[in-house]
């Protein structure tokens, strides 16, 4: 069997794969939703044997136990959502930047856009120029082209960097905020694939 139904040479790859990259609202915040869920779930039970030490003691588990099994349901309650977070954070980055690099203008890569999140420090600023510089390239990306889209506002995407380094408020406000911007990302992709591929 012959594979030349496969490649088409004269078919140019580079423009092909920037019309496919899409993102499905739904699955982002359906995973969001779930990781919720699963906290409250697990986190529930946790703060109700934390508040209460007479049950356990009452079914003859000591204290000791008592402290392993409220850190264990506490784990198992925070770390997917986190997990989940970081995970979804990472995807949605790189797939926003690599909407927008056939640009000329674009600041980043979409693998430098991840990269220099691990770098100690230097990923402070770096968070700003990668959330928050998005919609100014995105929306250069558009002029540029003339593409009859909406564009971005940065209110959302500079509010989200500013929530992660405000300890206490942010973990409270920023996973909603980044449900927000999450959307608004998935919009302002496939909006830009559907214009490409017209």
């Amino acid at each position: 069997m012959s594979l030349a139904f496969v490649v088409n040479p004269k078919r140019n790859f580079k423009t092909l794969g920037e019309n496919m990259i899409r993102m499905s609202k739904k699955l982002y915040i359906g995973a969001m939703i779930a990781a919720f869920a699963l906290l409250f779930l697990c986190g529930l039970p946790a703060l109700f044997l934390l508040n209460s030490y007479a049950i356990p003691r009452d079914l003859g588990i000591d204290d000791d136990l008592t402290n392993l099994l409220v850190g264990l349901l506490l784990f198992l309650a925070i770390a997917p959502f986190i997990f989940l977070q970081l995970i979804l954070s990472y995807v949605v980055i790189y797939k926003m930047w690599a909407s927008i690099q056939d640009g000329r203008s674009t600041r980043t890569s979409p693998g430098k856009a991840i990269g220099f999140l691990f770098i100690p420090f230097f990923n402070i600023y770096w968070l700003f120029q990668v959330w928050g510089g998005f919609p100014t390239d995105y929306n250069r990306y558009i002029q540029e082209r003339s593409l009859p889209i909406p564009t971005l506002s940065t209110g959302l995407y500079v509010a989200y960097p500013l929530l992660l380094l405000i300890p206490f408020v942010g973990i409270l406000f920023a996973p909603f905020v980044f449900i927000l911007v999450t959307a608004k990302t998935c919009d302002a992709v496939n909006y830009l694939a559907a214009a490409k591929g017209a």
